[in-house]
């Protein structure tokens, strides 16, 4: 089968989902399938991540034959090379490769854990992400108890340790994980280390400022005695190699929405595992994202602490299973990634995104 159109789209969820930005990827072919992928468009990213695919990447795509053969992304990813292994260029590459396993699944009638050789769906156990930032000044926290039924965790995005003590407090037993509101630097860090030990918390994610420098990150880790977590801000595949590599995190956060799409996080897992470092999914969307990272952890990291947004008050772009509930997460059993977005719900996320950039 060959290609016959290749589109993205931007998407702002609906109010009150807590979800970013993003661009859903569309990709037709001759004989009448389509694939659906998502790329990373959050920080004001989506604009640019659609100009991307539709100036550099959709035109390299038409006539392209994609049968058995799911390194197209990667194919385009090393003509465009000089163009960077992060940023608006590798988002949308990420995106369309996403799309192109949902094809292959599609194609041969399996659900995508299956060609990365599950045998079967599992329920991941979830932690719900809760954030912070959006807070207004004096405002109570954003998670109650019926926040938590049925997740394992909460991954906290811009807590202060005040904050973090009061989920403590609330949540004993809870894993708790914390991106903090900037990084710090080394010395800043280690002040508080013996603050943060005592939350047992489950890791703290890219503490160090300046990011980037892995031996730095390395010394502090082996000083302060905390689980660090990494990865998604790694400039390139191979910058995420290099973390792991020396010793940097115990945790690699993957998202197929960013560094390569699903076939890299692939990888990057594989060499997670050898390197020791454990697999935390970041499924933070509503769509095809989502669903990607449902059927990495399910083929690759079944023990794996999945991080998900809260469910919102609006039906999800991809349907209920692109909702997590209240008993984790479980990828779909049927073909390609499980679940299309609604066209409706797309059209609107298109408007509501058009309408608050014009």
């Amino acid at each position: 089968m060959r290609i016959r159109r290749a589109l993205a789209f931007p998407y702002r969820p609906a109010a009150g989902q807590c979800r970013p930005d993003c661009v859903i990827i569309r990709v037709d072919t001759d004989d009448g399938l389509t694939g659906w992928g998502e790329a990373y468009g959050a920080d004001g990213m989506a604009a640019l991540t659609c100009r991307a695919f539709d100036t550099l990447i959709a035109p390299r795509c038409i006539g392209q034959e994609v049968g058995e053969d799911i390194g197209l992304a990667q194919t385009i990813g090393a003509i465009l090379h000089a163009l960077g292994g992060s940023g608006p260029v590798a988002f949308a590459l990420a995106g369309l490769d996403v799309a192109l396993w949902d094809l292959a699944g599609k194609r041969r009638g399996q659900p995508v854990h299956a060609l990365l050789g599950a045998k079967r769906a599992v329920t991941l156990a979830s932690a719900v992400r809760l954030d912070y930032a959006s807070l207004a000044a004096g405002s109570e926290p954003p998670w109650t108890q019926a926040t938590l039924a049925g997740h394992a965790g909460l991954y906290l995005a811009g807590a202060t340790l005040s904050q973090l003590q009061a989920a403590r407090r609330a949540f004993p037993g809870a894993a708790l994980m914390l991106q903090p509101p900037r990084p710090w630097r080394a010395d800043a860090f280690m002040t508080r280390a013996a603050a943060l030990r005592e939350l047992a918390l489950a890791w703290v994610e890219d503490p160090l400022w300046p990011l980037g420098d892995h031996t730095a990150q390395a010394a502090l880790r082996a000083r302060a005695g905390l689980r660090l977590a990494g990865g998604q801000l790694c400039l390139s595949r191979a910058d995420a190699w290099r973390q792991m590599d020396a010793g940097a995190i115990d945790v690699l956060q993957i998202s197929p929405t960013r560094l390569g799409g699903l076939s890299a996080a692939i990888g990057l897992a594989q060499h997670a595992r050898s390197a020791g470092v454990d697999i935390a999914p970041l499924a933070l969307g509503e769509g095809p994202g989502y669903l990607a990272c449902l059927h990495l952890a399910t083929a690759l990291a079944p023990e794996a602490l999945v991080c998900v947004h809260a469910p919102g008050a609006s039906p999800a772009l991809c349907g209920p299973a692109a909702a997590p509930g209240g008993n984790g997460a479980r990828a779909p059993e049927t073909p390609g990634l499980g679940a299309d977005p609604d066209p409706d719900l797309l059209e609107a996320g298109q408007q509501r995104f058009h309408e608050a950039v014009a």
